[in-house]
């Protein structure tokens, strides 16, 4: 099954299923991803360890990611509050039932609603630096997985049956 994140289809099955694949297929951070004994100059097969190592550690640089952008989110509270205030305004007009709203003599249908919400977001999301903490964060991770790709070596991986679903793929 693939992995969605609709909230229909968000329930603890659902996560519980997602969180077991993730664990299955995360490497060990201590003794393998970041065991310094792994690490070499890469030669002629610098390309090879990379196509490698991403698929290998496809997991590991994912929490990775993450890990840094949850880091760089809650180090800005101009950010984490208008991420929280976004989140729930979506959260509620995604929701909640369908309804119009009169301010003055507009009705706002739920579509104008919506579009509204999307302009507030964009402002939001460009006077709260977001989007640079996003791209910083993205940017800081994917130098960060190079460089890991590049200079861990391979000789130690076992080979295995490609994992199906969206989620695995590279």
């Amino acid at each position: 099954p693939g992995f969605s994140v609709y909230p229909t289809q968000l329930n603890a099955a659902n996560i519980d299923s997602a969180w077991t694949r993730l664990r299955r297929v995360t490497r060990s951070w201590g003794g393998d991803f970041l065991a310094p004994a792994r690490f070499s100059k890469p030669g002629d097969d610098w390309g090879n360890r990379l196509r490698t190592n991403l698929v290998y550690y496809r997991a590991n640089y994912g929490i990775a990611f993450v890990a840094l952008l949850v880091v760089s989110i809650l180090s800005n509270p101009v950010v984490l509050l208008s991420m929280l205030v976004l989140g729930g305004c979506w959260s509620y007009l995604l929701n909640s039932q369908p309804r119009t709203i009169t301010i003055g003599t507009r009705v706002l249908s739920p579509f104008d609603q919506k579009v509204i919400l999307g302009f507030i977001t964009f402002l939001a999301v460009s006077l709260t630096s977001l989007s640079s903490t996003i791209f910083w964060a993205l940017g800081v991770s994917t130098f960060g997985v190079v460089l890991h790709a590049l200079f861990h070596t391979t000789e130690d991986h076992e080979t295995e049956a490609p994992l199906e679903g969206p989620m695995y793929k590279v």
